[in-house]
């Protein structure tokens, strides 16, 4: 890059659905190869699931014991990973059919939520927690109003 010239990036969104395609298949390495394929450098994945035991996090997701960002930071080269899973449950196995109902893992084995693959090196990952308030009209929104500093990526959910 030469001196005074801004420097690019591409960046991608991708919603994994914990790992299961539009076949229903559960198929990390497939989710991996449109990763590669995007040529991207950084990609911000939600609906992650990491599990350290086997379980189902929910009514969609497959039983598994991965841990998802590792894996996909892994397959996809992109090294420089962080991942937050504000959502620790998992899927009760007797749940009446067609119900979702979590259980709370107090223990920190299943956790749920997003993650950041990147080929740059990351300088600092912060996890900031959003007060959820009423939108007029009766949406949620996570704030009023999200700016960032000159240069710096900001990546928001409000899952």
């Amino acid at each position: 890059r030469r001196a005074g010239t801004a420097a690019m990036f591409r960046c991608v969104t991708y919603n994994v659905h914990g790992g299961i395609g539009a076949d229903g298949a559960y198929d990390l390495e497939r989710i991996a190869g449109v990763i590669r394929r995007s040529g991207c450098d950084i990609v911000c994945l939600q609906e992650v699931e990491v599990n350290l035991v086997p379980r189902r996090q929910r009514k969609w997701s497959c039983r598994h014991a991965d841990d998802q960002p590792k894996l996909l930071a892994e397959s996809t080269g992109l090294c420089h990973s962080g991942f937050s899973g504000p959502l620790c449950a998992y899927l009760k196995e007797d749940a009446p059919a067609g119900e979702e109902v979590l259980i709370k893992d107090t223990e920190g084995k299943s956790r749920y939520g997003n993650a950041i693959l990147s080929r740059l090196a990351v300088l600092e990952w912060r996890e900031l927690a959003f007060e959820i308030t009423e939108e007029p009209g009766g949406g949620e929104s996570a704030s009023d109003e999200l700016t960032a500093a000159g240069g710096d990526l900001v990546y928001m959910d409000r899952g």
